[in-house]
């Protein structure tokens, strides 16, 4: 800046006061430039063999002096919107994928230089099941924003081929994800590789989520899922076919086929709107009156199950989904209807009783049956069962997962749960489902004081 040399002190004065304002000015009301997006998206591999897992890489940096908010969408994932282009040039967009286990809320808070990283595994959105070169897209549907004024945001587009089976890559590929949780120091990082390992859909993965399952670090839902999954591929002409949610609207879930003696029987139900208008279903009392449940004992004995009744007043079963809703989930603990105290294995059935309807039709849903095998009783397993089930009632950021983590954890009719229920009883939010926990040790072997 170049200073006239006629300038009095007092013009000075008032020449450098207006520089300064000028400048305060100027830095005021305008964002800061940002030379590079905070968001970016990469592939994790261009060339996958068929039934391997399709990882995109997730990172947002903060590049500037402010504070940046980005909100995920539940469980990090639901607000990326998702599309592919097949090699047949078919074009599909995402819908959100089903809720495994507890949800959680996406919302990241970044202070400046700071960073998150997480991987989106695009088999929840689609299956790869032709062999070729796909193109994608992923953008993410809600802004970044910077004190509440949006940031710019990259969208992605790559390309990867998908190439002829290789069982002797996807070995590598499980030994190397159960070596991962294995030696995983946190949490996060052995549900990263579990979650990863149940996504490579080929039967040659069933040995490795078996393992995994009996692993303290497994995610009992997602494991029993992947099972599921990859059983249906056994016998089916295509290699490439699995059970899918998109078979039926009302489709069941044994989350896990082998239980030791007092732990919770968990039966996952999903719901999806197969029609282009909004459809009504009536799940009963709780959400649960309207549930069949029939049990075979290890004897042969069919039981004819009573809908549970809790107590207290009862909440409506309404559930509405329109087209673009996607799936309905819940859990249901089969112990509310059964004791499974008997070792061996049973028979279990499970229908949805009510029709769900549309404003043209009404839609049947067919019955689910699977078996189920209860073995000795392992206090190992039901007290790394009880701390997992504790740990979410303790970090869940709602309501619903914390009261289904503190039901579930209420069923395991155990000594064992103890201390892990009175724990529980110092959360409000679910005080009265522990009590009632406690209640039922109680009578099954009085607790000593």
């Amino acid at each position: 800046m170049i200073i006239p040399s006629c300038m009095t002190a007092n013009k000075l004065s008032k020449f450098a006061l207006t520089v300064i304002l000028l400048g305060i000015w100027s830095t005021q009301g305008r964002a800061e430039p940002v030379s590079e997006s905070p968001l970016s998206f990469s592939l994790e591999k261009t060339s996958l063999t068929l039934h391997e897992p399709v990882i995109v890489k997730v990172r947002i940096v903060n590049r500037v002096s402010r504070p940046i908010d980005a909100d995920l969408g539940l469980n990090n994932k639901e607000n990326f919107v998702i599309t592919i282009t097949t090699p047949q040039g078919k074009k599909a967009q995402s819908h959100n994928p089903p809720r495994e286990g507890m949800s959680f809320f996406g919302q990241k808070h970044l202070e400046p230089g700071e960073r998150y990283s997480g991987m989106l595994v695009l088999n929840e959105w689609f299956t790869f099941e032709e062999l070729g070169t796909y193109q994608i897209g992923v953008r993410l549907a809600t802004p970044i924003t910077s004190d509440g004024k949006p940031v710019t945001t990259n969208s992605f587009l790559g390309s990867f081929e998908v190439t002829d089976r290789d069982p002797a890559r996807l070995d590598a590929i499980c030994r190397r994800l159960v070596q991962q949780v294995k030696s995983a120091k946190a949490d996060a990082d052995a549900d990263e590789a579990v979650f990863e390992l149940s996504h490579v859909q080929d039967p040659l993965a069933i040995p490795y989520l078996e393992e995994v399952s009996h692993l303290p670090a497994g995610s009992t839902i997602v494991l029993a899922e992947a099972l599921s999954r990859l059983r249906s591929r056994l016998g089916k002409d295509a290699p490439g076919t699995t059970s899918s949610v998109e078979e039926g609207p009302v489709t069941f879930f044994l989350t896990k086929p082998t239980v030791t003696l007092h732990e919770p029987v968990q039966v996952r139900v999903q719901i999806v709107n197969p029609t282009s208008q909004g459809v009504d279903v009536d799940l009963g009392d709780d959400r649960l009156g309207n549930f069949a449940v029939v049990i075979t004992t290890p004897e042969g004995k069919q039981i004819q199950c009573s809908p549970p009744h809790r107590g207290g007043q009862t909440s409506p079963g309404a559930v509405h989904l329109e087209p673009e809703d996607g799936v309905y989930s819940q859990m249901l603990v089969l112990n509310e209807w059964f004791k499974f105290d008997e070792l061996g294995i049973y028979k279990i059935e499970v229908r949805l009783q009510s029709p769900i309807h549309s404003k043209d039709t009404d839609l049947q849903t067919a019955s689910f049956s699977s078996y189920l095998k209860v073995t000795d009783r392992s206090p190992k397993d039901l007290t790394a069962i009880c701390q997992k089930l504790l740990n979410r009632i303790k970090n869940s950021d709602s309501y619903d997962d914390a009261t289904q983590a503190a039901l579930t954890l209420s069923y395991v009719e155990d000594p064992v749960a103890i201390p892990y229920l009175k724990r529980a009883v110092a959360y409000p939010m679910v005080a009265d489902i522990a009590t009632e926990g406690l209640k039922r040790i109680e009578i099954r072997a009085p607790i000593s004081q």
